[in-house]
C-alpha cells in the first residue's frame, strides 16, 4: 500500500490524510467557495441545477447512479453512468483540467511516496 506525506507548508494540508485512497474519477474537488464552477460546468455541459435547489445536492443527483430514477425523469432517458461521461470527457478536454495537472506536477516534487 502506498500513502502519501504532505509537506507541512503545502496548500493540501489538513484536506489529505496520510493514508488517502481513491478510486474512480474526481470530477468536483475543492473549497465551497469554488462550488460556482461545479455548478457552471454542469450547467455548460447540460445538467444545469434548477432554482431552489442546493447545488451540492444537485451535483450529486447527477453523478450518483443511485438517483438514476431521478434523473431519468428530470432528462428523459439519461443515466447517471452517461452523465458521467459527458462530464469526464468535458473536463478531460478543458482548459482547467490542464492547470489542474501543472500544479499537481508542482505539488508532486513537495509530496513524499512512502511504500509500506
Amino acid at each position: 500500500m502506498r500513502t502519501r506525506k504532505v509537506d507541512k507548508h503545502s496548500q493540501m494540508e489538513g484536506r489529505l490524510s496520510s493514508n488517502t485512497r481513491q478510486t474512480g474519477e474526481i470530477l468536483i474537488n475543492g473549497h465551497k467557495q469554488e462550488l460556482s464552477y461545479g455548478t457552471s460546468f454542469f450547467a455548460l455541459n447540460g445538467f444545469p441545477c434548477p432554482p431552489l435547489q442546493n447545488p451540492s445536492d444537485h451535483l450529486l443527483k447527477t453523478i450518483n447512479k443511485d438517483f438514476d430514477q431521478d434523473i431519468e425523469a428530470q432528462t428523459g432517458t439519461m443515466t447517471a453512468e452517461e452523465a458521467i461521461c459527458i462530464l469526464v470527457s468535458s473536463y478531460k478536454s478543458s482548459e482547467r483540467n490542464q492547470d489542474v495537472h501543472s500544479e499537481v506536477a508542482v505539488l508532486s516534487k513537495k509530496v513524499h511516496i512512502v511504500a509500506y
